[in-house]
């Protein structure tokens, strides 16, 4: 929403930036005056504004004034006027409008007052304010039946206003119009558009209707319609060329309207067309040289032709020059530059015929506004239609002038004196012999003056020219003559051959085809104002036509090896002299004979011809061709066996630059004899030969140098050698190698894995091989063609498997030895082993692979196989166990008291978590045993009992806990009565150490089941 608001703005004004900097406040107006453009317009800076603006809209008022209204700038919207004044060139404040009505629609009325209606302020505007020139005051006024900006106001015949469509919030593109009555100050509707738009331009036309053109209702369109005033209805009329929004609209004088610029599509349109409101069609008329949007200005001046000032450019800057419309020729030109490039400003038309541009956009970066304002006059062009010769002989003379402004007056000037007014054609009578010069300048409505009258300037001649001959033929002459003559700059010239009607001609004058005998030629100059030499030049001479002929009668033959000629010749015409020339040099007078000597070798020229008194000569001069040859001929050869070869056979062509030479050859250096081409020798041996041959010519010239032709038959085979290739094992995929031979100028064939022999140089690499066996065969061609019937091969095998890793043997888990050895083993036969203990660094090693003085604690061993391509096991075998040295102590926790009276000795020990024990009665081998452990049946006498604990490792208490005592037995009692059935126990004959036995395991059972698991 808010971005339709800002673009409604721009049907008033216009929006643009670009470059330029802001410039400082002009002087007064009555310091400052305007610097005339004769080629156009010019501009000059007038009074700076009270505050920058930009959409603004502006009015002449009825005193000549100019209101600028509204718009905004860095502060937002703005409600605030002030006035101009050209008398003075500054601005004054004056009344605000209560609301802003940005996008609103300014119409100055009949009474004189100002009307603003609708727009935008925080809310769409159906308001509207008068303003009051006499009191500089804004009061409100009837409003519109509803909302709406971006709308058009055309102020009608008959006084009232027409507003006609727009947009608003709530109904979106606006169809309806209505209108305002100055003299109630109210509104009434009337008749809506055929469609709703905005966009679009209004123009009153002569006929009173108002024609309304293209705008937007969602899409762009180049729809056109007229409303009727007298009947308050629409009706459609012809359509623009191309659908357009935000082009402007201007009344031309002969009642046409122009359309300019504006949207069209994507981008900015230079298109100008006119609406003929008789035929009510459209018509293309000249282009703008750039392209303008919406921000620009259009104004008709005073002089008919419409203004296109400022504008946006493709990089969204400002428009710094300007262009003219001319409506008699259709067409557009550029007039004088801005002192800054604008868009976004008002262009007024002021009473003295000036255009006031104020405000605007000068450029965007950085928000810059145009803070002052510029005034633009267009001076009239001043344009001459007849006018006399730059010569002439007449005392008269008379100019035909106009000018590019239709309603200006002239003022014309005869020899510098004043100008006084004028009329076209002006005309002069009884002019003085001399030069003469005329002007004429056009003066506007408003007394503007063309700075630089069209000027001619002439001369009033009568004194007749002179004529020169400069040259003439010679006398006799052939039928050709030529005559060069000349006289005062700019005359021309007539000729006369024989007392025939002088007519026009020119210097120089050639005469062809003329008879035997005498003639007569006159010439005579006019000069540029027709006077006429009335003494010609004149020339009389003689032509001679009798035709010479010249014979050679004697001349040297046509090839020699003589140095020196002798020439004798005559002519058919008796007392003829002639003229000779030697190898085209000029012709010089000769005699019969003519001898030539110390002539250089090469072909010779000679030419005579005869010539008579009367100048004739010879146009076909006898010639004769010869040579002087002293060179011997140059033998070459066209072809020759190839070098080296395995042919012991040999041809050879052969020829000479001369024609008609003959030959004698040798072979290796015997005697020359004489031969032909084509020449052939068989049975030739190895080895290297040479052929020579040379030519005689037809004078005995013999060649100096021969042609020499030298080649070896080779037939020896080369070797072939392999100088560097892979290891016979390898990860690499690819392969080089350098190969040598026993010749140097060979060149090599190699075939890979049984493929055919191809092609290859001394350094030849392989990429991408395959993994596996390969074999390489090369093989060395000499020059001569022999090939080594024994390629060299290399043989070797890509690998790209990683060896697996065994371990087959290893310590115990708990060891309690400070040594460990480990046997290795892998899926390749021949792979080497690199070990790593606690995580050092793998190194080579063997197996088995044996650790010596281990720490005791944790260890960890690893192995890796390597094959001999390099590749490494990626997961190495991996062992973890621990080396424990330390033993167990051992403690005895009960034991029987010393002496005992018991046959049973039950002891009970612990140790270290995890322990064995072994235990040992009176020096007894230590056994397996548990805790606790009894004895039974024990003998009277002294005892001893040691245990001892063993860890996991294998580690036994060196210092076994041990316990001494003496067990006393009783002497065995008397036997006792039976029991008498009142109770108790007794023991039954025999040894009753059973029961002590039973009753002591009885008595430690319960601790037993609280000792730790």
């Amino acid at each position: 929403m808010h971005l339709m608001r800002a673009l409604t703005v721009l049907l008033c004004i216009g929006f643009a930036g670009g470059g330029g900097e802001a410039l400082a406040q002009a002087p007064h107006a009555s310091e400052a005056r305007l610097a005339l453009d004769p080629a156009g317009g010019s501009w000059t800076l007038t009074g700076t504004l009270l505050q920058p603006r930009v959409e603004s809209m502006a009015a002449l008022l009825r005193d000549g004034r100019v209101l600028l209204v509204g718009g905004h700038n860095h502060s937002g919207y703005l409600a605030s006027s002030e006035l101009y004044d050209p008398a003075t060139g500054s601005w004054s404040v004056t009344g605000s409008m209560a609301l802003r009505h940005s996008g609103g629609a300014m119409t100055v009325l009949p009474n004189g007052k100002v009307l603003v209606v609708g727009g935008y302020d925080s809310t769409d505007l159906a308001s509207a304010e008068l303003y009051d020139p006499a009191t500089g005051i804004w009061s409100a006024t009837g409003p519109m039946s509803r909302a709406r900006w971006g709308h058009t106001a055309t102020l009608l015949a008959n006084g009232k206003v027409l507003v006609a469509g727009g947009w608003t919030g709530s109904e979106d593109y606006l169809s309806s119009a209505e209108l305002y009555d100055p003299a109630t100050g109210t509104w009434s509707a009337t008749g809506p558009m055929l469609r709703a738009r905005w966009g679009h331009t209004a123009t009153r036309l002569g006929n009173g209707k108002v024609l309304v053109a293209g705008g937007n209702s969602g899409y762009t369109f180049a729809h056109a319609e007229l409303y009727d005033p007298d009947t308050g209805t629409w009706s459609a009329t012809g359509a623009l060329s191309t659908s357009s929004l935000f082009h402007r609209a201007v009344l031309l004088r002969g009642g046409k309207v122009l359309v300019v610029g504006g949207s069209v599509g994507s981008g900015s349109s230079a298109r100008a067309e006119l609406y003929d409101p008789t035929s009510r069609t459209w018509t293309l008329t000249g282009s703008m040289a750039r392209a303008r949007d919406d921000r620009f200005t259009l104004t008709v001046l005073a002089n008919g032709m419409v203004l296109a000032v400022g504008g946006p450019t493709d990089y969204y800057g400002g428009l710094i020059q300007p262009e003219l419309y001319d409506p008699v020729a259709g067409t557009w030109s550029v007039t004088g530059a801005m002192n800054q490039p604008r868009s976004d400003h008002t262009a007024t038309l002021l009473e003295d015929g000036s255009v006031l541009v104020a405000g605007g956009v000068s450029r965007i970066p950085g928000s810059l506004y145009a803070e002052d304002a510029e005034l633009y006059l267009k001076v009239p062009d001043t344009l001459l239609g007849t006018t006399p010769p730059t010569s002439t002989q007449q005392h008269g003379a008379s100019f035909t002038f106009t000018s590019d402004d239709v309603g200006a007056r002239f003022e014309c000037s005869l020899d510098s004196e004043a100008f006084n007014p004028c009329t076209s054609p002006a005309t002069y009578d009884d002019l003085a012999v001399g030069a003469h010069n005329f002007q004429a300048r056009a003066v506007d409505a408003f007394g503007h003056t063309d700075a630089t009258p069209a000027s001619h300037s002439w001369t009033v001649d009568q004194t007749p020219p002179d004529t020169l001959l400069i040259s003439t033929p010679a006398d006799p002459s052939g039928a050709t003559a030529t005559f060069n003559f000349s006289s005062e700059e700019g005359a021309s010239f007539e000729c006369s051959l024989d007392g025939a009607a002088f007519s026009p001609c020119t210097s120089p004058e050639t005469l062809v085809n003329l008879g035997e005998g005498s003639h007569a030629f006159q010439v005579r100059a006019r000069d540029v104002a027709g006077n006429v030499d009335e003494s010609p030049a004149s020339h009389s001479w003689r032509v001679d036509l009798t035709p010479l002929d010249t014979i050679l009668t004697g001349f040297p033959a046509t090839s020699t090896r003589q140095r020196s000629a002798s020439f004798t010749f005559k002519s058919n015409k008796a007392g003829a002299r002639f003229e000779c020339s030697l190898d085209y040099s000029s012709f010089e007078v000769c005699t019969s004979p003519a001898v030539y000597a110390y002539l250089f070798e090469g072909s010779h020229v000679f030419q005579v011809r005869a010539w008579d008194e009367g100048y004739n000569v010879d146009e076909t001069p006898s010639v004769h061709v010869w040579t002087v040859n002293l060179t011997a001929p140059m033998t070459y050869f066209d072809y020759g066996p190839a070098n080296p070869t395995q042919q012991t056979v040999a041809t050879f062509g052969f020829s000479s630059y001369e024609a008609g030479v003959r030959f004698e050859c040798s072979l290796d250096d015997a005697a020359f004899s004489a031969c032909v081409t084509p020449l052939r020798y068989s049975g030739l041996g190895a080895g290297t030969h040479r052929v020579q041959v040379r030519a005689i010519d037809a004078n005995g010239n013999v060649s100096e140098y021969p042609a020499s032709y030298s080649w070896t038959v080779d037939l020896t085979v080369p070797d072939t050698l392999i100088t560097l290739a892979p290891e016979s094992s390898g990860r690499q995929t690819d392969a080089m190698f350098y190969f040598e031979s026993t010749e140097w100028d060979v060149r090599f064939e190699c075939r890979l894995d049984g493929a055919a022999f191809t092609s290859c140089s001394s350094m030849e690499v392989f990429f991408n091989l395959r993994e596996g066996p390969h074999t390489l065969q090369v093989r060395a061609r000499d020059m001569a063609g022999n090939v080594d019937a024994t390629p060299a091969s290399h043989s070797w095998t890509v690998d790209l498997t990683a060896p697996t890793t065994l371990l087959t043997s290893v310590p115990g888990s708990l060891s309690n030895q400070p040594t460990a050895s480990f046997a290795l083993g892998s899926n390749e036969e021949r792979a080497r082993f690199e070990c790593s203990l606690d995580g050092s660094d793998f190194s080579p090693c063997a197996s088995p692979a044996t650790y010596a003085e281990l720490r005791e604690g944790a260890h960890t061993f690893e192995a890796r196989a390597k094959d001999g391509a390099g590749n490494v096991d990626a997961s190495p075998a991996r062992y973890a166990w621990t080396v424990d040295l330390t033993a167990p102590g051992t403690t005895l926790t009960s034991a029987p008291g010393s002496p005992s009276t018991q046959s049973m000795a039950v002891f009970t020990f612990t140790s270290s978590a995890g322990a064995s024990f072994e235990c040992s009665l009176d020096g007894a081998e230590f056994t397996d045993c548990t805790s606790p452990v009894a004895y039974a049946n024990l003998a009277s006498g002294a005892h001893a009992f040691q245990v001892r604990a063993r860890d996991g490792a294998g580690n036994a208490d060196a210092t076994p806990a041990s316990h001494s005592w003496t067990v006393d037995l009783p002497r065995e009692p008397a036997p006792k009565p039976e029991p008498d059935g009142r109770g108790g126990c007794s023991a039954g004959p025999g040894d009753a150490s059973w029961l002590l036995a039973s009753v002591a395991l009885l008595a430690v059972a319960p601790r037993r089941r609280r000792l730790p698991r």
